[in-house]
């Protein structure tokens, strides 16, 4: 999986002509695996809270979400994230792609290379948005 990656982040930089002759391809893992956000008195928010999606690896808007909810969570314990819980369903989904790519096997790569695909289509690329969305 890493190799496709690589290989369309190089697309990617040539297609922009950016010019990296030094540069190496690198990465880190990032927690996804949400657990919750409470803990008696102890709130995860962020990457620490698991909230970076394992689908995309997107994770500055949901710490920034999630900073935010659960500072008004502190402030007041009867408030109801209403924002923090579509984050958390819009997760979910993206764990459910993320299981179906597990559990393929062989056909991992071509799954992948035709959601790519599909994406670059506007006409997929809405529908896909509103079902992981």
């Amino acid at each position: 999986m890493v190799e496709i990656f690589k290989k369309n982040l190089d697309g990617w930089i040539k297609e922009k002509k950016i010019d990296i002759p030094k540069g190496k391809f690198e990465g880190a893992i990032i927690n996804y695996d949400y657990q919750g956000h409470k803990f008696g008195n102890k709130f995860l928010v962020g990457d620490t809270g698991g909230f970076t999606s394992g689908l995309t690896g997107k994770g500055i808007y949901s710490a920034r979400l999630s900073g935010q909810e659960i500072a008004k969570i502190i402030l007041n314990p009867k408030y109801v994230p209403k924002k923090l819980n579509h984050l958390l369903k819009i997760k979910a989904k993206h764990e459910s792609l993320l299981k179906l790519f597990e559990f393929s096997g062989p056909l991992r790569e071509v799954e992948y290379e035709a959601l790519v695909l599909l994406v670059k289509n506007n006409f997929f690329k809405k529908e896909f948005l509103e079902i992981v969305s």
